[in-house]
């Protein structure tokens, strides 16, 4: 009996064995199947397909059969990656399994994926990346964050089309510029590892991308949060320059001189978090735009450096600057009539406060008690010089000089006060950690926000839930970097003609959430480069005839939630507008030749995206849409429209997406498409009998949607009869809701 159970026993391990062997790589695996390519997109969102792998070693069978390019497989269990388990896929362009426990990758997993651009393997379990499973890939971006990852072979990345590699978050202790040997990488995130020492040569395997009398150049590298206490001299031997190279938070004490002897340019160095006590001669013949220092153990930066450097912006915030070295600092830029130092203010006051000087102290104690005082637009009110009164009768000497220095302030109201602004990047290169960085500024009074913005390296401007009344004349202009401004839930009411101008680089305004209730002309006049302009939910009830005039770039308008009651083409001259979303307003008729304004300033007659639901519009004029002759996406659902005029649509050659339901509409022609190819319609809850099934034949229609319309049985017997393809109306949802 014992032989028999220890029979048993054997057999059943060796199944167990046989079965833990052969197990597919996908075992009950859900794959999410999606596209970039827009014009697949639904309702303007991308299709998703969903797919269930039983049992299978490849994605092939069951992505190959798909038209979509995006592979993503998160949350499931795949531990291992065999060879060809995600070859051969001639479509797909990106591939991303995370969070799926991968321990380990083999050689040649992704082999003959001709199209692949991007592989992501975050967040999984892998600790080797062997040679042969990127090596040789045409791929430019791969993502391997939040795994356990030790050991790269020495060839793991070569001979790549490679730009981009984020290794965030491993154990990483050994740094080998024989990984990227044929690989032209010039982004490395390394945040967050075990790197102890930068060698010699760190970026030799660039060299053979050096081209004659070129500069080489690295984007962003990015080795923050390692443990590093040693860079050599020779680290930056074979390269030019860098965008981003950020040695934040290591434990970095001792900076070879002549670090930096062959790099000519860094836009930003951050070795903020170290233990750096002396910099003379590491920035020697050098331009850096942004050198962050932040947190170290400098008692001086010298100003000697720009005898033979150029250095724009530094950040010595949190080191023990001596006293004697932060006036030398004020002198130099007074002198210099240059802002070089940030945050000066705050540099002077942790110095001085070393000092016992009466008179610096009691200005102190003032000024903390002036913050106290209750933000307002304008220090006008009685209660609000009472509150001055009190913060400065610490010293009669001081309410004196106060007084007549700034009462005239007080008495004046800016346009920005007690105002916080803050400013970020769409710039990639500059993100820490995957993060944009923000820089916060308070505005205590003033008119314009020159000052404050153009002295910062960053090009977005946000400003939110302050309260600004009123936008003067002047008020956000003069920004020659910023290219994008977002003044939104701030209470204004108003905006003067020149509020927004000298403004080359902008190309995104967003003024939404506020209560505007007029937009004069003028008041975006000269936006050269502005594309998209979002005035959503305010109270506008009445635009200038020139209000978007002469915009030459402007393709997008938002200005839905308002209180617009009528459309003028004469709004729009001399600005090339692609879109226009205008919902939730008061419009109750679409005029004439809606459109004549693009016969003004381009050849292109088409829309791309006109939005007009939930208005109040019962008649369309049968000239409406004379000028163009393509609509990609037209709503006019939510409406009270009854009548769809003849010869409307006569001019369109094309409609992608057609949004009518919610309506009254009665009846539709079946001429009334006849020069006009159709892909969605939807006219639900409308009053229609039937739809002309002329129309279905005419247009190419792909959808129509009919529910909740009384739609006769004898129509639906016709469509049946005449076989309209079920996938362009659900007939028997029609045969079972229709009126006999």
């Amino acid at each position: 009996m014992a032989n028999y159970n220890s029979v048993i026993f054997l057999t059943l391990a060796s199944l167990a064995c046989f079965t833990s062997v052969d197990s597919a790589v996908f075992e009950n695996v859900t794959v999410s199947l999606t596209t970039e390519l827009t014009k697949l997109y639904v309702y303007g969102r991308p299709p998703i397909d969903v797919v269930l792998i039983q049992s299978s070693n490849t994605l092939g069978e069951y992505v190959n059969l798909q038209p979509l390019e995006i592979v993503t497989i998160q949350n499931e269990r795949v531990p291992f990656l065999k060879e060809n388990s995600v070859g051969n896929l001639p479509n797909i362009i990106h591939v991303s399994i995370i969070s799926c426990r991968v321990k380990r990758v083999e050689p040649g997993a992704f082999q003959n994926v001709p199209k692949l651009d991007s592989i992501n393997l975050d967040s999984n379990l892998i600790e080797t990346i062997e040679d042969g499973v990127f090596t040789n890939l045409r791929v430019r971006s791969v993502y391997l964050n939040n795994n356990k990852i030790v050991t790269i072979g020495n060839a793991a990345f070569n001979n790549m089309t490679l730009t981009t590699l984020s290794l965030n978050n491993n154990k990483i202790s050994k740094w080998n510029s024989d990984w990227f040997v044929g690989t032209p990488v010039n982004s490395i995130y390394l945040s967050n590892n075990l790197l102890e020492v930068l060698p010699a040569n760190a970026f030799a395997f660039g060299w053979m991308f050096k081209k004659v009398n070129v500069p080489l150049l690295a984007w962003h590298i990015d080795f923050s949060k390692n443990r590093l206490k040693k860079i050599h001299p020779d680290a930056f031997t074979h390269i030019n320059g860098f965008m981003y190279l950020s040695f934040a938070d290591n434990y970095l004490g001792e900076l070879s001189p002549n670090l930096f002897k062959s790099v000519k340019q860094i836009n930003t160095l951050d070795f903020s978090d170290n233990r750096i006590a002396n910099v003379e001669r590491i920035f020697d013949d050098i331009t850096v735009n942004q050198l962050i220092l932040i947190n170290n153990t400098l008692s001086c930066f010298p100003t000697n450096v720009f005898d033979v450097s150029r250095i724009n912006f530094i950040f010595l915030d949190g080191n023990p600057l001596t006293c004697g070295c932060v006036q030398m600092w004020k002198h130099f830029q007074m002198q210099n009539n240059a802002l070089v130092v940030y945050n000066m203010e705050n540099l002077e006051r942790n110095c001085v406060q070393k000092k016992n000087n009466f008179i610096f102290n009691l200005s102190v104690k003032v000024n903390r008690r002036l913050q106290r005082i209750p933000d307002s637009r304008c220090c006008c009110s009685n209660s609000c010089l009472q509150s001055v009164a009190m913060a400065t009768s610490l010293s009669q000497l001081l309410v004196a000089t106060f007084l007549v220095t700034n009462l005239s302030v007080l008495v004046s109201c800016a346009t920005f006060e007690n105002v916080t602004v803050a400013l970020t990047t769409r710039w990639t290169v500059l993100y820490v950690d995957g993060t944009a960085p923000v820089k916060t500024i308070r505005i205590r009074h003033d008119d314009t926000l020159v000052e404050y913005v153009n002295n910062q390296p960053l090009s977005v401007v946000h400003i939110k839930d302050q309260k600004i009344p009123v936008l003067t004349r002047d008020s956000v202009s003069n920004l020659p970097n910023i290219s994008e401004i977002v003044i939104t839930g701030s209470g204004v009411k108003e905006m003067h003609a020149g509020a927004f101008h000298n403004l080359p680089s902008l190309k995104f305004l967003n003024l939404s959430g506020n209560l505007l209730e007029e937009i004069r002309d003028e008041v975006f006049s000269n936006l050269v480069e502005l594309e998209w302009l979002h005035l959503e939910n305010n109270r506008i009830a009445t635009l200038g005839d020139k209000a978007f005039n002469n915009l030459p770039t402007l393709q997008h308008l938002f200005i839905d939630n308002n209180k617009i009651a009528i459309w003028k083409r004469e709004w729009f001259d001399g600005t090339p507008l692609n879109s226009v979303s205008m919902a939730h307003n008061l419009m109750e008729k679409l005029p004439k030749s809606m459109f004549g304004f693009l016969l003004k300033n381009t050849q292109r007659r088409s829309i791309w995206y006109l939005v007009l639901n939930n208005n109040r519009v019962k008649e369309i004029h049968p000239d409406a849409f004379e000028d163009i002759d393509e609509l990609s996406y037209l709503n006019l659902q939510n409406n009270q429209i009854e009548e769809l005029p003849l010869g409307v649509f006569r001019t369109i050659k094309y409609i992608n997406n057609f949004e009518l339901s919610n309506n009254n509409i009665r009846e539709i022609d079946a001429s009334l498409f006849n020069n006009t190819k159709l892909t969605y319609v939807r006219l639900r809850n409308n009053q229609l009998k039937c739809f002309p099934l002329e129309i279905v034949n005419q247009t190419g229609l792909y959808q129509l949607e009919m529910e909740e319309n009384p739609v006769s049985c004898k129509c639906v017997t016709t469509w049946k009869e005449l076989e309209m393809k079920q996938n362009v109306v659900n007939l028997d949802n029609a045969e079972k809701n229709c009126v006999r």
